[in-house]
C-alpha cells in the first residue's frame, strides 16, 4: 500500500474509533476507555455459574479464542519430566492434557462441570484460584491461562499472592490474559473490542468476560521476576495476548 493512501487508511480508523467513543461513552475521556483496566462482566451473580452451563461446548469457544497462545505458553513453559505443575482455571482440560504429556501435575477450577471434564485426563480439583487448597511450596510451576483477565481488578493480586505461597522456593508461573500492550492492528482490534466490551451479548447462557488488562505490571508488582514475555494474538480478530513467564525472585 502506498504510503498517502496507508496514512488515509490509519486516520480513518482513528477517527472511526474516536467517534464511536463519544458515542458509546460519551462521558468518558479517550484515556478512561482506552488505558484504564475495566472491571470483568459476569452474567450471573455466581460467577462459576456461566462456566457450568458452558462446559459442554466452552472447547469450541477456546479453539478459537485460545489455542494458539495456549501453544506457544506450553512451548516457553518448558516443563521437565521431574517438575510438578499446577494447571489453575484448567476450564474443560486442554492445557492440562498437553501438560500432562511432559510432566506430573494437578488441575483445579472452580466449575465443577468443569472439572468432570478436566478429570478425563487427570486429577481435577474443584477450588477457588483465590484460596487454593494445597500447603505451601507444593508446585514447580504455575500455568495460569485466561484467569487473571477475568478476576475483579482487586482480586488479581490475591490471586497471584496465591500462586507464590504454593510456589516451590525456585518455583515459576506461566501466564496467558488479554493484554493492553500490543502495536498496530493488534492496538486497534483491542481498543474496538474495549469499545463494545459492555455490550457482548450473553449467547446460551456464555458471556465474553476476559478484559485486557496490564499483564506484566500485575506480575511484577506481585514480586515476580519475568525470564520471558511474548505478545500473541486471537486468530481472526487480532486482539492482542500478553504470555508471560516468571519466577519467584
Amino acid at each position: 500500500m502506498q504510503f498517502p493512501v496507508y496514512f488515509v487508511y490509519k486516520l480513518l480508523k482513528l477517527n472511526i474509533t474516536i467517534w464511536l467513543t463519544k458515542k458509546l461513552y460519551p462521558k468518558n475521556s479517550l484515556e478512561e476507555v482506552f488505558e484504564k483496566v475495566k472491571e470483568a462482566i459476569n452474567p450471573y451473580e455466581n460467577p462459576a455459574e456461566k462456566y457450568e452451563r458452558a462446559s459442554n461446548f466452552y472447547h469450541l469457544i477456546m479453539g478459537v479464542w485460545e489455542i494458539k497462545a495456549n501453544k506457544e505458553a506450553i512451548k516457553m513453559a518448558d516443563l521437565k519430566q521431574n517438575e510438578f505443575f499446577l494447571d489453575l482455571a484448567a476450564g474443560t482440560g486442554w492445557v492440562f492434557e498437553k501438560l500432562l504429556k511432559k510432566a506430573k501435575g494437578i488441575a483445579i477450577d472452580f466449575s465443577w462441570n468443569m472439572c468432570k471434564q478436566c478429570s478425563k485426563y487427570g486429577n481435577a480439583i474443584q477450588a477457588n484460584a483465590l484460596k487454593l487448597p494445597f500447603k505451601n511450596k507444593s508446585f514447580d510451576v504455575i500455568f495460569s491461562s485466561f484467569l487473571l483477565d477475568l478476576l475483579p481488578t482487586k482480586d488479581i493480586q490475591k490471586a497471584l499472592k496465591e500462586m507464590r505461597r504454593v510456589l516451590k522456593e525456585d518455583g515459576g508461573i506461566v501466564a496467558v490474559s488479554l493484554t493492553k500492550e500490543g502495536k498496530g492492528i493488534k492496538k486497534m482490534a483491542r481498543i474496538l473490542y474495549e469499545l463494545f466490551y459492555n455490550y457482548w451479548p450473553t449467547i446460551a447462557g456464555y458471556r465474553a468476560s476476559s478484559r485486557p488488562i496490564y499483564l506484566k505490571k500485575e506480575i511484577e508488582k506481585a514480586g515476580f521476576k519475568i525470564t520471558e514475555r511474548k505478545i500473541s494474538k486471537i486468530p481472526i480478530f487480532q486482539f492482542p495476548v500478553e504470555i508471560v513467564v516468571a519466577r519467584i525472585r
